[in-house]
């Protein structure tokens, strides 16, 4: 599953889907940041106990793809992958994607999108996280 920026240069990758079906404790996904040259990825635990999964967040903020007033978050169980969302009230939402390595380094990305993509962004991202 692809986030790509509406301007073409930034991109939020979510791929590995068959890690969410390891069934002794160690589910995870990968996550993949692309921006102007720079690639950073790394493995993300997938086991959520709240009701906030990921593609529960992004279902939500295409929902409320109108607008909304401060800044949405969303983090994996660890933290080691972030989502802080805005609305510009103008019709782009920007996801300002973070990946934090536990082994020291750390990568922050901006990927804009138009209102009108969100709802295709939630389906997939449903799509992604069902395990059969």
């Amino acid at each position: 599953m692809i986030i790509q920026g509406s301007d073409g240069s930034a991109q939020l990758e979510l791929s590995e889907p068959e890690g969410l079906l390891k069934p002794d404790g160690r589910e995870y996904y990968r996550v993949t940041l692309r921006d102007e040259g720079l690639v950073a990825s790394m493995k993300v635990y997938a086991f959520v106990p709240t009701a906030e999964s990921l593609d529960r967040f992004l279902r939500a903020i295409a929902e409320n793809w109108r607008g909304w007033s401060d800044e949405k978050r969303w983090s994996s169980l660890e933290g080691e992958f972030r989502l802080a969302c805005t609305h510009d009230g103008l019709g782009h939402i920007r996801f300002e994607a973070t990946l934090d390595s536990p082994v020291g380094w750390f990568v922050s990305s901006r990927v804009t999108v138009a209102a009108g993509d969100l709802d295709h962004i939630a389906i997939e991202a449903a799509r992604f996280f069902k395990v059969d």
